[in-house]
Order: structure tokens, then sequence, then C-alpha cells
């Protein structure tokens, strides 16, 4: 299983380095990595689906390395890394699902998830869950 994992992450790894490419400079490239460290903190908080006002719980709960997610009856917590411009959740049997972050601001979250574009709207309220 580690194994499986360590190979993930190198293959993850290697796709940030590799997705600078084409007729991007090294400046651009450069700027998006910078980036992603500020993403990296940004992302953290509890979002709410945008087009599920009427939800009486958030959709996610992003912590410094865990990811949770609130299902209709169970709540799933994963593992993920920021990627360039993605987010890779990293599930127990060691499948990953990738996706694509649009746009990451203080309240805003839009991501491509199964391929439609999704709205998340950061919550005021702080959470700090004790592992």
């Amino acid at each position: 299983m580690k194994f499986i994992y360590l190979f993930l992450v190198i293959i993850l790894t290697m796709t940030a380095f590799t997705s600078c490419n084409g007729d991007k400079t090294k400046e651009t490239c450069d700027s998006n990595s910078t980036q992603i460290i500020d993403g990296d903190s940004l992302i953290k908080g509890v979002w709410w689906d945008d087009d599920n006002k009427s939800a009486i719980h958030a959709s996610y709960f992003i912590q410094d390395s865990i990811f949770y997610y609130f299902g209709k009856k169970d709540a799933f917590k994963y593992k993920y890394q920021i990627i360039h411009d993605s987010i890779a959740i990293i599930k127990e049997d060691g499948n990953v699902s990738m996706s694509k972050i649009l746009m990451l601001k203080n309240d805003t979250l839009i991501l491509i998830l199964g391929g439609k574009k999704r709205t998340f709207l950061r919550s005021p309220v702080t959470v700090n869950w004790e592992n």
C-alpha cells in the first residue's frame, strides 16, 4: 500500500513539474507555481455548495492535509494535495480524484467536478478539528 501511495505522489509531482510547457514562458510558469503556495493556505476552510443554499451541512471542510467531504448520509475523510491548478484527492484505496481549480479567492472556490463547473462559498465560521 505504501508503494502505491509513494508511486502516486511521484506521478502527481512529475505532472506538476511538466505542466508548464508549450507556449508558456518560464516567467508565467513561475508565477503559477507561486499561486499554488498561496492557494494551499487559501483553500483551507468550510465550503458550501452555491447551488444548494438550503443544505443543512457544508459540502467540504479542508484542513492542512485533510479533505472532508460531507455526503447526504455519510462524511468522508481523504488526504489531498494542490498540484498546479488542480486538487488531488487521495482515497484510502489509493485512487486519486483530480479536480481543476478554476478560481480560488477568499470567499469563492470554483472547481470542475465530473466535467461540470461548481461554485462553492466559504463559510464565515471557522472550525478547528483535532484528529
